[in-house]
């Protein structure tokens, strides 16, 4: 492999992003940079293991203070006017008319601790207010030098933060920079925003650190509400629910006990209309044991279910059924060793899918993840190329998806499948990946391409003429049938032999 990079044009290998790229590490110097797009937010699971919101920071506009995200009361904002923190002008200048004044921001989160924290500089010995929008915190004394002034909020929030001058302070000048608020207790690495949408998911499979992939979905919908609080909505019989009683599988004290109830048993109901009859639905629930519990998972179907027996460690459990609108629910069914025994819930999701994707947080509506699609631009004139695809695990289905595509300015030219035994598909090139975490897709000319995988040349395809030069690759994650976790893409502009293809995947 060390040898073969020397012959690449782009190498990504998951480690560094922002919003809306993620960074190659051939060449370096931006210029290979890859797009990526998800309008939506998402989650991913963190190098600790932990169910973690993409991006973290829920402030839009970080460090754009004349943005009209935020708002302004008897505040004057000029923009770019010091230098920052991180050595470049875009530090805000702020000036307060009076007292009373504030230039803020509203977040709407799912009730959880929230943790804020801002830059701020102005003249030593002046105050200024950080807060929760309407619950003040106390005056911070400005030094004259930057401070990162935070707080974390004593009861869960649905407010946002504010910066004022509050508590009878007059007119102040200060400078801001680098806002952020993230869920948790704890300050969480500064992540910069504009609005928060197309930022890549670098997960860790099992978390504990290692190389992260970069996480490629379909769109889903999570259907259910209030998922992580399970009095609302949600009804309880024969039990006891108590929210926000433990640490949740996001790190936050946020996960619901059940306590079972007569019978020694419980069962805590989800009513669901609108959905389709017949249709293959995938309910997923994080489950922790507190004592003597035993699940069962229910999609609107009562002659089968999930057996569960839940662990000491939160695990995800999923059961997928076909939708029944005769009953239109969903039940999480517990059955105690007796009348004290409890277990705890959180991450409630039921999608229009035939597997579970990341957990997608709702509070009182539904809500929608947004296919993840990375491309990658590049100057190439003729239908010669070679491409190396690495993933976490091999991204196959039931039924034909892409996964990889190459297009020009006005079609699509081919086609890489998840699930097929042929190739020569209608739209060209398209070539079966059925067990391989490793692939390269080598165009020799445009009429012929050829796929390797396992070590070994597995298709070769000659179906249509294409003279249309190409200039961008597509990694979609919007047609696959299981999610797709990229470990590494490679291009070469110049064509590999054979034997370096299949050397690639062995």
């Amino acid at each position: 492999m060390s040898d073969l990079l020397n012959k690449a044009s782009l190498v990504m290998i998951p480690s560094g992003y922002k919003e809306d790229v993620v960074y190659s590490a051939i060449p370096s110097d931006g210029s290979g940079d890859l797009s990526f797009t998800r309008a939506s937010n998402g989650t991913r699971i963190n190098s600790a293991g932990l169910v973690e919101d993409c991006p973290w920071n829920f402030m839009q506009q970080s460090e754009t203070f004349d943005n009209a995200s935020w708002s302004k009361l008897g505040a004057t904002v000029t923009a770019n006017d010091i230098t920052a923190p991180n050595g470049t002008l875009t530090a805000d200048k702020v000036v307060f008319s009076g007292a009373n004044n504030s230039i803020y921001q509203a977040v709407s989160l799912n009730g959880e601790i929230a943790t804020r924290f801002v830059y701020i500089k102005g003249t030593a010995g002046e105050t200024i207010s950080i807060d929760d929008i309407y619950v003040s915190q106390p005056n911070i004394t400005l030094t004259g030098d930057w401070q990162l002034i935070g707080f974390t909020s004593a009861t869960p929030s649905l407010r946002g933060f504010g910066i004022s001058t509050y508590g009878g302070a007059t007119a102040r000048t200060i400078w801001l920079w680098g806002a952020q608020l993230n869920i948790g207790s704890t300050a969480k690495p500064y992540f910069p925003t504009t609005d928060r949408l197309n930022v890549p998911r670098l997960t860790y499979q099992n978390g504990g650190g290692g190389c992260p992939s970069l996480l490629l979905e379909k769109q889903s919908t999570n259907v259910l509400l209030w998922s992580q609080a399970f009095t609302n909505t949600w009804a309880t019989y024969n039990g006891t629910t108590t929210d926000n009683e433990t640490i949740s599988p996001d790190g936050t004290q946020n996960a619901s006990k059940v306590i079972m109830g007569a019978g020694n048993s419980a069962t805590i109901r989800q009513a669901i209309g609108g959905l389709t009859n017949g249709s293959t639905y995938t309910f997923s629930l994080y489950i922790k044991q507190g004592s003597g519990v035993t699940a069962f998972l229910d999609i609107s179907d009562t002659a089968s279910t999930v057996n569960i027996t839940p662990t000491s460690e939160w695990v995800r459990y999923t059961y997928t059924a076909n939708w029944n609108t005769s009953l239109n629910f969903v039940d999480i069914e517990l059955r105690g060793t007796s009348g004290s025994a409890y277990c705890y819930i959180y991450g409630a999701q039921l999608e229009a899918s035939s597997y579970p994707t990341s957990y997608i947080p709702t509070t009182s509506a539904s809500a929608t993840r947004v296919a993840d699609v990375m491309t990658v631009n590049l100057p190439n004139t003729d239908m010669t190329f070679c491409a190396y695809l690495e993933c976490e695990e091999a991204p196959l289905g039931t039924t034909a998806g892409d996964w990889l595509a190459i297009y020009s300015d006005i079609s699509i030219l081919g086609r890489a499948y998840g699930y097929a035994n042929t190739f020569g598909f209608a739209d060209a090139y398209g070539m079966g990946i059925t067990s391989a975490t490793k692939m390269v897709w080598k165009q020799e000319s445009g009429t012929t391409a050829k796929l390797f995988k396992n070590g070994a040349l597995v298709a070769t395809s000659t179906t249509g003429t294409y003279s249309d030069p190409f200039n961008r690759f597509a990694i979609d994650g919007n047609y696959l049938d299981k999610p797709l976790k990229v470990k590494q893409f490679i291009f070469f502009q110049n064509n590999l032999t054979d034997a370096e293809c299949a050397s690639l995947t062995a």
